[in-house]
């Protein structure tokens, strides 16, 4: 992806959980710490730690895959989880998505008291499973440049009826229709 394409859009990277939305956001990342913009770009990342199951790989941090971020402000979150993933049962879900919703608005909250022109963030649909799309628009407009992930696909791992999957999808889909471009992978 050419980052002077992005520069001044909005822009999603869409995925299941089969392709890799994280190789293109770790890519923009590493152009953007070598380019021009480096000093006015701020990147979040939301993703739990990798972990397999049922022969899918599920998460993973862009700072497993790089270090080629050494010029970009990095907002860090405390740790997250993939629900679904960790879950046993509908109340650990519950804990969970409420652990990522709370985790991710500190770190939105950060972005928002010192936001740089230009924001890349990873793992955006972790929020949505209970976190309101209203705050998480308001932190990327403050941003003139957006380029962030979140899973859009069939999730063949169990909800246990708690309807993350359904919100999440939802959530995802409005976001969608406020970037000017959305990649599907």
């Amino acid at each position: 992806m050419n980052i002077d394409n992005i520069i001044g859009k909005k822009t999603l990277i869409l995925s299941d959980f089969h392709t890799s939305r994280l190789e293109h956001i770790v890519k923009t990342v590493e152009d953007l710490n070598s380019s021009v913009y480096s000093k006015k770009v701020t990147w979040l990342d939301f993703a739990p730690k990798i972990r397999i199951k049922d022969g899918i790989t599920i998460g993973g941090r862009i700072k497993d895959h790089t270090d080629k971020f050494d010029k970009l402000h990095h907002i860090k979150t405390r740790l997250t989880y993939e629900p679904r993933i960790s879950a046993k049962n509908r109340s650990e879900i519950i804990k969970y998505s409420v652990n990522n919703s709370r985790a991710i608005t500190t770190g939105l909250d950060e972005f928002r008291k010192r936001p740089t022109k230009i924001m890349a963030m990873n793992y955006i649909h972790l929020y949505l499973h209970k976190g309101p799309l209203a705050l998480l628009m308001k932190t990327i407009n403050a941003s003139d440049t957006f380029i962030g992930t979140a899973f859009r696909g069939k999730c063949p791992f169990n909800d246990f009826e708690d309807g993350i999957t359904r919100r999440e999808r939802k959530l995802v889909d409005k976001l969608s229709l406020h970037m000017d471009d959305v990649i599907y992978l």
